[in-house]
């Protein structure tokens, strides 16, 4: 049986399964079993473009330790479809890449798969609140 996700985001993919974006803030939660305590996540998730931005604009700040690691999500992109990062600090609000050049919905919930595969859930399905107002991302 897939594990239920409960999705809240104000951003288009909300409301508009065909909607494309470069990036997009979610929050998920769910229950580790009937019962348990409800986890929450708040992650971020990252297509392609965004990333290589971030790199450009770490490299133009001269910021060496923020342009070596997107850099290695570069590289890591560049052999795998997603990856996760969630720092110790802050493990409730990982980024979840993709190597796709946007995202929509069923790619931001490909990538909330990937990130639920990385804490041992095989199967799960996406329930999508729909918010009162939504917001539009822009790349600068």
């Amino acid at each position: 049986m897939a594990k239920l996700i409960t999705v809240r985001s104000y951003d288009p993919i909300a409301t508009d399964r065909e909607y494309r974006q470069p990036w997009s803030d979610v929050w998920i939660s769910f229950t580790g079993k009937p019962g348990r305590k409800r986890c929450k996540f708040g992650p971020t998730l990252v297509a392609l473009p965004a990333l290589i931005q971030d790199v450009e604009l770490a490299r133009s700040s001269g910021d060496v330790a923020e342009t070596r690691d997107c850099e290695r999500i570069l590289r890591v992109l560049s052999r795998s479809n997603y990856y996760v990062e969630a720092r110790s600090s802050e493990a409730g609000f990982p980024s979840i890449y993709t190597s796709r050049k946007y995202i929509d919905r069923a790619e931001a919930e490909r990538m909330i798969a990937h990130f639920m595969s990385t804490l041992g859930v095989a199967a799960c399905r996406c329930k999508w609140l729909r918010p009162k107002f939504t917001m539009v991302p822009t790349l600068i």
